[in-house]
């Protein structure tokens, strides 16, 4: 059985000034946030505080928001998508052609100018998810169940 617990009034804190900081993103008073294993953090909205959660697989219902390790702050790529609507700080935008490198789960050259370790990777259409910024390349942060070989 799967346990979780809400984050102390500490480290929401720190969540949410990460996400300030990196961001610029200013979380929702509905969303609450639980950690689920050492780090791994998980939204829930008010609904799912009505459900009986015990007899369920927490994993199931909530959403993998992000991992947050020694205020070190990865968001997950749906997290990256929540964020990146309204982020007005650390957000790269990819040139197709980039786009299709992260995609397959290749590193790209460029220099990003940003300043967090992981950045938000958009494109014209849209937002793909996080890559770990190193100032002159961004390193693929996608799992390889996500990547796509051939486009």
């Amino acid at each position: 059985m799967t346990i979780y617990t809400p984050l102390k009034r500490q480290e929401l804190k720190i969540l949410k000034e990460r996400l300030k900081d990196d961001y610029n993103f200013i979380t929702s008073k509905d969303w609450f946030f639980y950690e689920l294993g050492s780090g791994r953090i998980w939204l829930f909205t008010p609904e799912l505080n009505d459900f009986d959660t015990s007899k369920l697989n927490v994993e199931s219902i909530g959403l993998y928001f992000a991992f947050l390790n020694d205020e070190r702050l990865r968001l997950s790529p749906e997290a990256a998508q929540l964020v990146g609507k309204t982020a007005t700080k650390n957000v790269f935008t990819l040139t197709d052609e980039q786009a299709d490198e992260i995609i397959k789960g290749f590193d790209i050259e460029t220099n990003t100018n940003l300043d967090a370790e992981y950045i938000i990777l958009k494109t014209s259409k849209g937002i793909l998810g996080v890559g770990k910024n190193h100032k002159s390349k961004i390193l693929c942060q996608f799992r390889k169940n996500r990547r796509i070989r051939k486009l």
